[in-house]
């Protein structure tokens, strides 16, 4: 799995948080991914009709796809 070692060290960053009551940043991020996914599958589920009426043609999927490599190629370039 790519990101084995990030969920070792999240999972135990939280855990952490939990028995000692100690706050970090990895533990941040752990508490931070389900309050975040939560909201993102509710509008999932509210959208669902306009996604699936209107964002899944072909071009639509390659324009964000390019979208979003172009972006991410900038992130990389700005953060090395």
């Amino acid at each position: 799995m790519y990101f084995r070692h990030d969920l070792r060290t999240i999972s135990a960053a939280w855990w952490r948080s939990v028995l000692l009551r100690r706050l970090d940043t990895d533990a941040s991020v752990a508490r931070g991914v389900p309050l975040a996914t939560v909201p993102a599958g509710l509008v999932g589920l509210l959208f669902k009709g306009v996604v699936e009426a209107n964002l899944r043609s072909p071009p639509v999927i390659a324009t964000t796809t390019v979208v979003f490599a172009i972006l991410l190629w900038v992130v990389g370039q700005a953060c090395p």
